[in-house]
């Protein structure tokens, strides 16, 4: 009977929490209301009401309020949104037109604020003395000053509170043009997070240089702005902060002098703002003074507190410990569904101390906290030789642009994060209000607040923990220094470990271009536990490179080639232990039995998957696998059983199965309930996960089940839920019910999916006008009934809110900017498989369903002028001829394209003088998917243009004005390029964090491609070696290609060399390779065309293959040109040759291609030259230096590129490079000088190779061991070789090669 009851009760806790999650995926719609009194709208009207604007007034009141906000806001969505044009150009021809505009937006449910009492005078109205505000953000957040340091005992009363009562927090409209443009440079071109608060500086700064209006005019207010600065010094402000406002307005002013238009539409204002910023740099320098005592007194002050010890840092976990693993086994012993039953403080609890794991005892920054992902977070590491050790990688950190922070969790530290992301964050998501713009932002932090938002301040949450159990304050800098303290006696190995876990900037750190490891980061992570003094070290925990973690794991690795660890192995013996491991036999016995065991525990949990067994059928089965010793416990595997396995395969289980058929599921009985029928109740708890029974009714999908749940609530309830009307974006009308209207009419064609993202696309444009675009602005709607298009400015900002305009004539423009004509959409001539025409591109090929390329295209971004025109023309030899640069044509284009979009019509230098318009193409191409290294080209080609017609034409001369205007303009551009610069760094280390991810790949990963193609290109190469064919041209187009991308791949990839090595390698050079003196079976061939100069050593074998392709496959590849006079000493000069005929264009390409061929991963050039970069860490000096130079690479101990690298240590580096990938295959070419093998020059000695010369016979050529050589290439020594015509001089040998040369006037076979 009692288990009966408590079935029940489960079965109701069951259906309520299935209720409430249908619930929480279905929330009831809920609209921002407009408050009439305060012109404001808000998430809860009535809540606001009762608190604020009406909380005198009695209850019928507000909710008469409230129903009438309703009323407007289903007006609004009904009929308000669509605007005529007629209607709006009858507007702006009335003599009041922004009265008429006033009277049409209240009409339509809007509100339009700061009226003033009489008309302005002025383009923008003067500000009302409102009264002080003061910042609006709780105390846990941040003052809104940038490095604040408040005295909260000056004058009783905090710093915030003085400042308010000063009236420094009284500021402009942050709406104004000048702040509007200024913000926006900020966020877009300098990716500035803290942008906001530095545009708030600003229009504090300008509201107190001029109360009624914001302008530039305060450069001419020099006593003003200082007296300015004083009064915030003297209000309590650090001098750090203050620097930091003159910083804010001096960036303010660098942008509108460098980067709009002002130098042309007021050159004495200009002046004036540049003397300005010399004024505000002799402040800064006056105050510097300050700022470095301020600095002085506080490390005067962490002097004298001295630095802490490691358990004073990690205090405050060891006092929230006993708490937080009481809530930690609620949530591990299953005792409440994910995280619901926990109280706040609970979860608070659990939040804060894995923030201060990760700030205080792995001694990162705050920013990690801050800015940690769940992606990073499902993308941790497990480190392979310490299985017990994940590494967590986070990108976006103080320090990101260099490095990526890594932190390394325990086994245990591991499972209470897991915990935490599975149970309690979901919890803390639930508690947000839904905000359409930071759904996407708040749902990907890993770390997440009380309030449901990311978090914004950790150290805020880290001072809550210390307060709360009353231990002293550390922080994040206090803790770093501690621990950097405690590493002055260590190696300057172990210090270079520690700085790289800490991501310091310092000489001992890792380089930046370096891949981190993950083993250096859990040894690090060992280090620094070492520091601490903890004890609970295990067998994993020895730091790599210590003897005895070397000695048992190398003993333990050399045990488990013998006898590896399997699920029916039997353990070596103990004789065979102590031959393999010596010492160190009970060691990797009692390891490899606990390994075994796992496994077998693993085993047993996989095949009970879905349902938990009972211990006696799990000891049964056990029975039936034959083990005889090291037996899994049957009681503890029932106790840790959880369900695994995916949802799709659940039924695939033989047991699951059984269940089906006879319908006999345990746990389960059939009871009548009273006023419900008969229904199922559970006899036993079922884990979240566990298959309970099959389903034998009808099978719907989630939209139908979450229609039908809609559809029975409100029946139930009998208040329907509420519906919004949406905007329909093809017809321009709202309708009731969008998804149908689109089913039916506009979009009747188009599928469900695309159908479904218009609709929820539409709902955004909803909130987001509810929210923000019903208040208007007096000064915005006065700037726009100046503007010179006053009807197309209008338009823009209602369409901008989420409005539609209709009836726009044809000949109507919609904006300010003048139409461009209509010119054919031409795509660049280079075919797929080249470049896409833009330097180091990135395409996002997922970005609106279409290629990077097409959406360029279809933007009309790849219009440009004629290249042709004389400016392009003189740039254009400049580039080839004076700069050599091979890849002028791109940048050429790039500039031709950019000159299009500043003026269709006509290619000038006069874009000089539009800088606005300039900034705005850089952005559109950002806004395309173009990375922002690729824009960074753009802007290097425009200025390199640039200062090619001010620095080499007669500009100068011709017109002074302009070519001023040209350097300012090159100004501006260093600008660009520095505002971007942060974000091309942000680039990078995403592409370091892939690559951490990713780790490094072994060397039979990189060289698996040529594996792979080994035998087919054998098989080629045996065609051409027996003179199967005429030179190359019986072989198919497919032979041919494999041929070319083979040679490719050796370059590349055993080579480790660039790809342009590849491209610029020519046939003198190839000629010219040289044959090392005491290794004569290495021939080292150098290039000098590409990054730096390179070198690389081939073996015969690989010679004779080159060698094959030159005589044999490269003609045939030129005769497939089509003969231009301009390329054909280039391309006949290049080794390499395409199928085309030309010169190699993109090695990359090529490599792709035979990758996918055999379908082999992929593997690019900086994938095999990190894998062998890191395989050299173990390596001596000398040998990192002679790979360093084999790999040319920019380093201190690497040969400088322009001094002759010696054959010697060319062929050294190829060594140790092989001995790294572990090849095998030694050939004669490593047998010392003296050996048989090397009596080959001895023959040519006797019998030099000449035009009429006989070769030896057999009995001459035979050598003490008892090879025979052939006599001719590679050892035809001629200044002047050069590829010919196939001769038929053959004296029919059957050992006779098939090496052809021509020589003078004649050609030459030799055998």
């Amino acid at each position: 009977m009692a288990s009966s009851a408590a079935s029940s009760s489960a079965a109701s806790s069951s259906a309520a929490s299935s209720s409430a999650a249908a619930s929480a995926e279905q929330p009831r719609s809920r609209n921002f209301l407009l408050c009439p009194i305060c012109k404001k709208t808000h998430w809860s009207l009535p809540v606001h009401l009762r608190r604020s604007c009406m909380r005198t007034s009695s209850e019928a009141d507000i909710l008469a309020v409230v129903e009438s906000a309703k009323r407007v806001v289903s007006n609004l969505l009904r009929t308000g949104r669509v605007w005529e044009y007629s209607l709006l150009s009858r507007i702006m021809q009335s003599p009041d037109t922004i009265g008429r505009m006033i009277e049409e937006l209240e009409s339509r449910g809007n509100a339009v604020v700061g009226i003033p009492t009489e008309a302005p005078t002025a383009a923008v109205p003067a500000v009302p003395d409102v009264p002080v505000e003061a910042p609006a953000e709780s105390s846990s957040e941040s003052s809104g000053e940038l490095y604040q340091c408040p005295d909260t005992t000056k004058q009783g009363t905090s710093l915030r509170e003085r400042m308010a009562s000063l009236g420094y927090y009284k500021k402009h409209s942050l709406d104004h043009d000048l702040l509007v443009s200024f913000a926006k440079f900020l966020q877009f071109d300098m990716s500035n997070e803290n942008f906001k608060q530095e545009v708030e500086n600003v229009a504090r700064f300008l509201y107190f240089m001029d109360p009624q209006q914001a302008s530039l005019l305060f450069v001419r207010q020099h006593e003003k702005s200082r007296e300015y600065f004083l009064k915030l010094s003297e209000a309590g402000l650090s001098k750090q902060t203050v620097q930091n406002y003159i910083k804010s307005v001096k960036r303010f002013l660098k942008f509108h002098t460098g980067s709009t238009d002002l130098c042309f539409t007021d050159r004495v204002l200009h002046e004036d703002c540049k003397n300005y910023i010399s004024f505000l740099d002799n402040i800064q320098t006056a105050t510097s003074k300050q700022v470095s005592k301020e600095t002085t007194r506080k490390r005067f002050d962490t002097f004298q507190e001295g630095v802490l010890s490691s358990t004073q840092v990690t205090a405050v976990l060891a006092a929230a410990k006993k708490d937080f693993l009481a809530v930690i086994g609620k949530l591990h012993a299953g005792e409440c569904s994910p995280g619901h039953q926990l109280t706040l403080t609970e979860l608070q609890l659990v939040l804060y101390y894995l923030e201060a794991i990760v700030i205080l005892e792995h001694a990162q920054r705050p920013g990690v906290v801050e800015h940690m992902t769940v992606t990073e977070w499902i993308s941790r590491r497990r480190d392979d030789t310490r299985p017990g050790f994940v590494v967590v990688a986070v990108k976006e950190h103080k320090t990101a642009a260099t490095q990526v922070a890594t932190f390394v969790l325990t086994q245990e530290q591991e499972m209470w994060f897991d915990l935490y992301f599975s149970e309690v964050r979901p919890v803390m998501l639930g508690k947000k209000r839904k905000r359409v713009e930071d759904d996407d932002e708040t749902d990907e932090r890993f770390f997440i607040s009380s309030t449901g938002k990311a978090i914004y301040n950790a150290s805020n949450d880290l001072e809550r923990l210390h307060k709360k159990y009353q231990v002293p304050k550390v922080t994040s800098q206090m803790a770093r220094r501690a621990y950097k303290t405690a590493t002055k006696e260590l190696s300057d190995v172990q210090k270079t470990k520690v700085a790289g876990y800490l991501t310091h900037s310092t000489a001992t750190a890792e380089k930046h271009y370096r891949m981190k490891e993950r083993g250096s980061a859990v040894d690090a992570f060992l280090i620094l536990r070492n520091l601490r003094g903890d004890s609970d070290s295990d067998q994993s925990d020895t730091p790599r490179g210590s003897s005895a973690y070397l000695t048992d794991q190398a003993a333990y690795d050399k045990l488990l080639r013998s006898y590896p660890v399997t699920l029916d192995g039997v353990p070596p013996n103990r004789s065979q232990r102590k031959s393999l491991a010596g010492e160190y036999e009970r060691y990797c016995y009692d390891r490899w039995r606990s390994e075994q065991l796992e496994r077998r525990v693993q085993h047993v949990l996989e095949h009970f998957a879905r349902r938990l067994p009972s211990e006696s059928r799990v000891k049964a089965w056990i029975m039936k696998q034959g083990w005889s010793a090291n037996l899994p416990d049957a009681a503890s595997i029932v106790q840790q059983w959880k369900p695994s396995g995916g949802i799709d395969v659940a039924m695939d289980s033989v047991v699951l199965q059984k269940f089906c058929r006879t319908q006999r599921w345990k746990g389960l009985a059939v009871a009548d309930i009273e006023g419900k029928g008969r229904g199922v109740l559970v006899t036993r708890p079922f884990a979240l996960g566990e298959v309970v029974c099959d389903y034998h009714g009808k099978v719907v999908s989630r939209q139908e089940g979450l229609a039908t749940h809609t559809a029975t609530a409100e029946k139930e309830s009998g208040q329907p839920r509420s519906r919004n009307f949406l905007l329909c974006p093809i017809c321009k009308k709202t309708h009731w019910s969008l998804p149908v209207h689109l089913r039916r009419s506009c979009m009747r064609t188009s599928s469900e999916a695309d159908i479904l993202a218009v609709v929820e696309s539409a709902k955004r444009a909803v909130s987001n006008l509810l929210r923000t675009g019903r208040v208007w602005e007096y000064s915005l709607l006065s700037r726009i009934m100046q503007s010179p298009d006053t009807i197309g400015r209008m338009i823009e900002e209602l369409e901008s809110r989420g409005n539609a305009v209709v009836g726009i004539p044809t000949e109507a423009p919609t904006a300010a900017v003048p139409a461009v004509p209509d010119v054919p959409v031409e795509a660049p001539a280079e075919s797929s498989s080249e470049s896409s025409g833009e330097l180091y591109q990135c395409p996002d090929t997922t970005k609106q369903g279409t290629s990077l390329r097409e959406r360029m295209a279809s933007l009309g971004y790849y219009k440009k002028h004629s290249l042709d025109h004389d400016l392009l023309v003189s740039f254009a030899k400049f580039l080839q001829f004076d700069m050599s640069n091979e890849n002028f044509k791109q940048e050429v284009e790039n500039v031709a394209r950019f000159l299009y979009f500043m003026d269709p019509q006509q290619a000038s230098l006069l874009f000089v003088r539009q800088h606005e318009k300039s900034r705005e193409y850089f952005l559109k191409l950002s806004e395309a998917g173009l990375s922002k290294q690729t824009v960074q080209n753009y802007i290097k080609s425009v200025k390199r243009f640039l200062k090619f017609h001010t620095g080499s034409t007669d500009l100068c001369f011709t017109d002074r004005v302009l070519h001023e205007d040209c350097k300012n303009y090159i100004s501006f551009l260093d600008n660009i390029q520095m505002a971007t610069s942060k974000q091309v760094s942000k680039e990078t280390t995403r592409k370091r964090f892939d690559t951490f991810q990713e780790g490094v790949l072994s060397s039979t990963q990189v060289t698996a491609v040529l594996a792979a193609a080994k035998k087919d290109f054998l098989a080629v190469i045996g065609k051409l070696h027996a003179g199967e064919c005429s030179p190359g041209h019986q072989l198919t187009l497919t032979e041919l290609q494999l041929v070319l991308y083979y040679l490719e791949a050796i370059v590349i990839l055993e080579h480790a060399q660039r790809p342009g090595v590849v491209e610029h390698m020519t046939v003198t050079e190839w000629i010219s390779r040289r044959r090392d003196d005491t290794r004569p079976g290495f021939v080292v061939v150098a290039v000098k065309e590409h990054k730096t100069a390179a070198t690389f050593v081939l073996t015969q074998e690989q010679e004779m293959w080159f060698d094959l392709y030159f005589s044999e496959v490269r003609p045939v590849m030129l005769g497939k040109k089509r003969k231009r006079v301009e390329d054909d000493d280039e391309t006949d000069e290049r080794f390499f040759i395409s199928s085309t005929g030309k010169a190699i264009y993109n090695a990359y390409n090529d490599l792709e291609r035979l990758h996918k061929k055999y379908q082999v991963p992929k593997v690019t050039s900086q994938m095999a030259r990190r894998a062998y970069e890191t395989a050299t860490k173990e390596l001596s000096d000398v040998q990192k230096t002679k790979v360093a130079g084999y790999l040319t690479h920019s380093t201190a101990t690497a040969e400088k590129h322009y001094r002759m690298k010696e054959i010697g240590s060319a062929v050294d580096a190829f060594l140790i490079l092989r001995n790294l990938r572990g090849d095998s295959d030694s050939d004669q070419s490593d047998t010392p000088r003296g050996s048989s093998a090397y009596l080959t020059d001895k023959l040519l000695r006797s019998y030099p190779v000449t035009l009429d010369g006989v070769p030896p016979n057999r009995s001459r050529r035979r050598c003490p061991g008892g090879t025979t050589w052939r006599w001719g290439p590679p050892y035809v020594e001629s200044a002047r070789l050069r590829p010919g015509a196939h001769s038929g001089l053959r004296d029919g040998r059957s050992h006779c090669s098939s090496w052809t040369y021509t020589v003078a006037h004649g050609s030459l076979r030799v055998c």
